[in-house]
């Protein structure tokens, strides 16, 4: 195939974390809703943990909080904390509260960026142990945690992981992610915390963690994410991208998830925030706008001229926003701005504690969790990696067993639970027959959804053609019976070394801004389908497009009729030895697909498309395993021989 006039931008152009994005377009409130309710399914899926914090039933973690020092000159105590936020993987950090037994208090989270001693940081530039004692002295009770890799969280390193454990949804994101809701539970659980009133700020990795955590945990009340939000740098950590995360999407949409809840945007001159009062804070409170112009006063933005920094100002300010929208019991609520005393009092005469009156804070001696008793016996190094991962992967085999178990509704389950989930970290879409945009060229159509600037062919197959792997990548038979070639994405001409100057897979966090190539033939596939009448009775794949025909399948459901594909060679090998569930097959090039193994790889697609008519070719060795069950599933919906697996 020669290379068609009309150009596919996807492989020419690669997003990165530091590709300017447009704002986000105007929507009414009833379709920034529903986009918000996929965004945070995508923000959940990409972070591996595929359910709403909210709704799974979780007590506190079984915390050790001890050492406490009392500061009575001003109010405040501090105490050493550490709980298991996973089997094995222990959460640390330091929890500050005011001296005053009365409450109950809100309580504040504090997640910290990337400077070199994390939550022991303390310069003029960055100090949680500040922020955790001036919110103690105003009446809050504070927790601040290291991130994985900082301070005395040393048992993993900061940068893990990569392409396998990104199959089951392992990212150092997720876990960041999850160990701040799981520090969230820990602070709501405490008797002197009203679970009804937390919040949460931090700083640069931090800023993503609050809104992260904020965009997919109702809990919190008040945000403020400090120096991070930004639409052109997204940020530039492993813990802060993970597969499908920015998919179509920015930090400002995901910090926009917020609303109408209070939230502060707080902003340097000295580094990427240098246009959020001009540009990101306009979108946000646009979108906080829908909810009407009293929610739209729920969002502000303050500016400082310094370095990127959660400095003295930038501390400042949060506290006041703090004290406005989350006031301890008995300050004045909104629009006030009413003060503790140094012990603790809600008095509404005081301005906030001055942080002169602190020398210092304690030393780290006195902050560290373990500096004067031994670790618990849990796994370091790889081990604790592996260890991480195998938490993932497991919660993802309970939750496929659990649906596996249901037969019918299992199938149900798989298509209302995990494939969304998989389509918000893939970005695959559905595609309305009226969607499509057809360009006819001699014998080549070339197609493309509607203003998304893509390209590959169909061609009309002669009359009485079975199958499509030996002739082109895909073949479709419409519901007319006509027969159809299909080029997918980087397939025939597609492949041209012209074709791939722009996409650049090396590019870091690539999976994070870019669909894989498995997922872009997927798209198009679905793309074919719908420019064919939204039906067809036929969709047969050779081993260059077999997974992504089997992700079309799954997404169109019952408009494809019948399932015709060939794996190929990848799969041989682990099917032979009865693992087809093997990390592998999905390693080689074209067949990769985040999150895959999460929704349960081959056997969970397959299971999708029951009990419409599939025929799986591997050379004879597939068929044990966990496809033996996909056979048994077709069984018990009455369908035996509607699934062949040769």
């Amino acid at each position: 195939m020669e290379a068609p006039r009309w150009h596919d931008a996807r492989l020419l152009q690669t997003r990165a974390l530091d590709t300017p994005v447009p704002p986000p377009p105007p929507l009414e409130l009833p379709a920034w809703e529903s986009r918000a309710r996929t965004l945070r399914l995508q923000v959940l899926s990409a972070a591996g943990l595929w359910a709403d914090p909210a709704r799974e039933p979780r007590r506190g973690p079984e915390a050790e909080v001890f050492e406490r020092r009392e500061h009575p000159e001003f109010g405040y105590s501090v105490e050493k904390v550490f709980f298991e936020s996973l089997p094995g993987y222990f959460v640390t950090g330091n929890l500050y509260r005011p001296l005053s037994a009365d409450g109950p208090r809100p309580g504040v989270l504090h997640p910290h960026g990337h400077a070199a001693h994390g939550r022991l940081q303390h310069d003029r530039l960055f100090s949680p142990a500040m922020r955790g004692i001036t919110f103690a002295r105003m009446g809050y009770v504070a927790f601040t945690y290291d991130m994985a890799g900082y301070g005395d969280n040393l048992r993993i390193p900061h940068r893990w992981g990569g392409p396998r454990a990104w199959l089951w949804g392992a990212t150092p994101l997720g876990l960041q992610l999850w160990n701040s809701i799981r520090a969230l539970d820990f602070l709501a659980a405490l008797p002197a915390v009203d679970p009804e009133r937390l919040g949460c700020t931090g700083e640069s990795g931090g800023g993503t963690q609050t809104f992260l955590l904020t965009a997919v945990d109702a809990r919190v009340k008040v945000s403020a994410p400090v120096n991070m939000v930004s639409l052109h740098m997204q940020g530039g950590c492993v813990c802060e991208n993970a597969p499908g995360l920015r998919l179509d999407t920015s930090n400002v949409e995901i910090t926009a998830l917020a609303a109408p809840r209070p939230l502060l945007l707080v902003a340097a001159t000295g580094d990427w925030t240098v246009n959020t009062p001009r540009l990101e804070y306009p979108a946000v409170a646009d979108i906080y706008g829908l909810y009407g112009q009293e929610a739209r006063a729920h969002v502000e933005c303050v500016q400082f001229e310094a370095p990127h920094n959660y400095n003295r100002e930038s501390r400042e300010a949060v506290y006041a926003f703090f004290r406005k929208w989350l006031p301890v019991q008995g300050q004045a609520e909104t629009g006030r701005t009413p003060a503790a005393g140094p012990a603790g009092t809600d008095r509404l005469d005081e301005p906030i504690p001055n942080e002169d009156d602190i020398p210092r804070p304690d030393p780290e001696s006195d902050l560290r969790v373990f500096a004067r008793r031994s670790w618990p016996v849990c796994p370091e190094g790889d081990a604790a990696v592996d260890n991480v991962v195998r938490w993932f992967r497991l919660r993802a085999e309970v939750a496929l067993e659990a649906s596996a178990a249901e037969e019918r509704g299992g199938v149900e389950r798989l298509r209302s639970g995990f494939l969304p989930c998989l389509q918000a970290v893939t970005g695959l879409r559905t595609v309305e027959p009226g969607q499509v945009e057809a360009r006819t060229e001699g014998d080549v159509v070339w197609l493309g959804r509607l203003r998304q600037k893509e390209c590959f062919a169909a061609l009309r197959m002669a009359a009485g053609t079975v199958g499509g792997a030996g002739r082109a990548p895909v073949l479709l038979r419409a519901a007319d019976g006509a027969a159809w070639a299909i080029y997918p994405f980087g397939t025939g001409g597609g492949a041209a070394p012209w074709a791939q100057a722009g996409r650049a897979p090396e590019v870091p966090h690539f999976l994070c801004y870019n669909r894989s190539d498995a997922v872009w033939r997927a798209q198009d596939i679905l793309t074919a389908a719908a420019w064919l009448g939204g039906r067809v009775s036929l969709l047969s794949a050779g081993p260059e497009c077999a997974v992504a025909a089997l992700l079309a399948r799954a997404v169109a459901g019952t408009a494809v009729e019948a399932l015709d594909v060939e794996l190929g060679p990848e799969w041989a090998a682990e099917a032979l030895a009865g693992d087809d569930s093997s990390e592998e097959p999905w390693l080689a090039a074209g067949n990769y697909v985040p999150g895959v193994l999460r929704a349960g790889g081959l056997a969970g697609l397959l299971a999708l498309a029951a009990p419409g008519r599939v025929r799986l070719r591997a050379g004879g060795g597939l068929g044990r395993g966990a496809l033996f069950g996909v056979r048994a599933l077709y069984a018990a919906l009455g369908a035996p021989e509607a699934c062949r697996v040769e």
